[in-house]
């Protein structure tokens, strides 16, 4: 099992269910920082982008016991520009640190706008657009690409001796 980090539409619980094919209730959620990286919009796309920046920090959200089939298709969701990374998380509640969750850190491909995007704009204008271009990314998905994720996310559970 895995725990990914969300910074983007996939806090929103609506893209959650899309991508998963289940329900998974902000209360099972962790609110957390990630520290070391900035959310940037991402030019002419209603979604974000974490790049690595000395001193920056972003709010999000842990999702903890992600199985190897959604860990496949969330990597298939963010598609070749989005690399996952073991990166340290503080959990805001009793700000712990020393937890590590994935998260999908954009390649230097993704073009950048401002550090601007936020949640709360996202869901005010964004949010119906994106659902229907996600259902479209999904349903474009093939069998044969979730297999090799799923291959990847193996490794990381039980990685090969050197």
């Amino acid at each position: 099992m895995f725990d990914f980090f969300f910074y983007g539409t996939l806090v929103d619980a609506d893209v959650r269910r899309l991508v998963l094919g289940r329900d998974v209730l902000d209360d099972t959620l962790i609110p957390a920082d990630l520290s070391g990286f900035c959310r940037y919009a991402v030019r002419r796309r209603p979604y974000p982008a974490a790049v690595p920046q000395a001193g920056a920090r972003i709010d999000g959200v842990i999702m903890p016991g992600v199985g190897l089939r959604e860990a496949a298709i969330l990597s298939c969701f963010e598609g070749a520009d989005y690399a996952a990374q073991l990166c340290p998380v503080t959990a805001r509640a009793d700000n712990a640190t020393g937890r590590h969750a994935w998260v999908f850190v954009a390649s230097d491909r993704v073009p950048r706008a401002d550090p601007a995007w936020s949640i709360v704009d996202w869901r005010a204008n964004h949010k119906p657009q994106f659902i229907e271009i996600a259902q479209s990314w999904l349903d474009a998905i093939s069998v044969i690409e979730i297999s090799a994720a799923e291959q990847f996310w193996r490794e990381q559970l039980d990685p090969p001796e050197p």
